[in-house]
């Protein structure tokens, strides 16, 4: 896996927040997770929406998630999906959790079973 960005947490109005950036070759945007506050089940737990730009549109959305391997290290981790029509295609991350409410974004490219 390669990481290609990071995100912060900060607390605002009693819910985590994250605030971050994610770097490429070609992309360079900085982004803001916002909590959706649906808790229907596959619903998206956070909106990602791009920094910098007014109003702050949405950019794709995250899902906070557990480990399926019990003896995993880490408790949770965020699966990243993020679009707009100037992309190829869906850009598909992972964040996972640091210290001190860090988490580095992490992105691999998928395996064909061919």
């Amino acid at each position: 896996m390669t990481t290609v960005g990071n995100l912060t947490e900060y607390e605002y109005d009693g819910e985590r927040h994250l605030l971050g950036r994610i770097q490429t070759l070609d992309l360079d945007i900085k982004i803001r997770l916002v909590p959706t506050g649906n808790e229907m089940p596959n619903a998206p737990t956070y909106d990602i929406r791009a920094v910098g730009k007014e109003p702050e549109g949405k950019l794709g959305a995250a899902w906070l998630k557990k480990p399926k391997k019990p003896e995993s290290k880490i408790s949770e981790f965020l699966s990243l999906t993020l679009d707009d029509p100037s992309f190829p295609a869906p850009i598909n991350v992972a964040a996972f959790p640091k210290a001190n409410g860090e988490w580095d974004i992490s992105w691999r490219r998928r395996q064909s079973n061919a």
